[in-house]
């Protein structure tokens, strides 16, 4: 689902979109600092580059890599005054003579005349600014923070023209302010004892700090949306799109997949290459990961709804469980 600069402005990231225009601006002023936007997937990035063009005009030029770049003789830009490059995050590989076509385009930026306001994923990001001290040739630095639940509420209004109906239970059940559950503590003479377990929901609590504009329902819709995205705007309007397809949405419509994930290290390391790219053809992860059964390992990330490959077989990261896939990798190191 796209998002749009209102979508951004009503989530309160208007400074992250003047960011921008005053780096043009002082660009134009003489003074010359190159910008990296960085953000995690489906956060927006792409959309504060498409304002500071639209801005611009005919005095704007826009690259988009979208694929791995591995020849540096390849790479070529506009001639314009400000140029604006999507998906910096593919100019790079993790292995020997990987960077060569990223040191070419540093170099092209250092050197060039015009201002270079760039676009990047943000583990690809912290990667390099720590192998390759890509920070470095990008002094002007914004990065799209993870929403609270109140930007996420107004998100969503400024998303939707209708509201669902907003109901406690649904045929997902019901979510209660308390659930009551039993465990076993121990046994006497062979028989079990048990005793209740008080587990709250969190969200009927902390929801109310969204205000009294809202219906006690409607809080713990936006307090859960925003807790499983994570304070992802893209992500968060998908788990919306989702859970109210019918019309109507409740508190058990937006329930996280707790499955644990069981990974090797071939499918942790497909899964961070997806992850770190955004979107790769079949054919590039297959050649990125020569040593890696890709057939396999993608079919069991599909299978733990961790990507998706599309018709034209390219393979791209679940918004649904995309943190699920970040606390995996990160636990296991393999995301800095």
């Amino acid at each position: 689902m796209e998002l749009t600069v209102s979508h951004l402005e009503a989530a309160g990231l208007g400074a992250q979109l003047d960011a921008i225009e005053d780096a043009v601006g002082t660009h134009l002023e003489g003074a010359h600092a190159n910008v990296a936007v960085v953000s995690e997937p489906y956060a927006g990035r792409n959309v504060l580059l498409s304002r500071g063009e639209e801005t611009l005009g005919a005095a704007a030029g826009h690259v988009a890599f979208e694929e791995p770049v591995t020849d540096p003789g390849a790479l070529e830009f506009p001639n314009r005054e400000v140029v604006f490059v999507e998906g910096c995050h593919y100019l790079y590989e993790r292995r020997v003579d990987g960077f060569d076509a990223l040191n070419a385009f540093l170099e092209r930026t250092a050197e060039a005349d015009a201002l270079f306001v760039t676009a990047w994923n943000r583990w690809a990001w912290d990667y390099l600014a720590a192998v390759r001290d890509v920070d470095r040739a990008f002094p002007v630095q914004l990065e799209i923070p993870r929403l609270e639940p109140e930007a996420i509420t107004a998100l969503v209004r400024e998303h939707v023209d209708e509201l669902p109906s907003f109901v406690e239970s649904s045929e997902s059940g019901r979510v209660k302010y308390v659930d009551v559950e039993t465990a076993t503590v121990g046994s006497v003479a062979g028989r079990e004892i048990r005793v209740p377990v008080v587990d709250f929901n969190v969200e009927y609590v902390t929801a109310l700090d969204l205000g009294d504009e809202y219906g006690d329902v409607e809080r713990v819709v936006y307090e859960r949306l925003a807790r499983l995205a994570e304070g992802n705007p893209g992500v968060a309007l998908e788990l919306w799109a989702d859970a109210a397809a019918d019309g109507e949405i409740s508190p058990a419509e937006l329930d996280e997949r707790d499955d644990p994930l069981d990974l090797d290290d071939d499918e942790a390391f497909a899964l961070t290459t997806v992850l770190c790219k955004e979107r790769l053809s079949y054919d590039a992860l297959d050649r990125l990961l020569d040593d890696v059964d890709v057939a396999r390992a993608v079919q069991t990330l599909a299978y733990h709804d961790l990507v998706t490959v599309d018709d034209d077989d390219v393979v791209s990261v679940t918004p649904e469980r995309f943190h699920a896939a970040v606390e995996h990798l990160e636990g296991r190191r393999y995301l800095w």
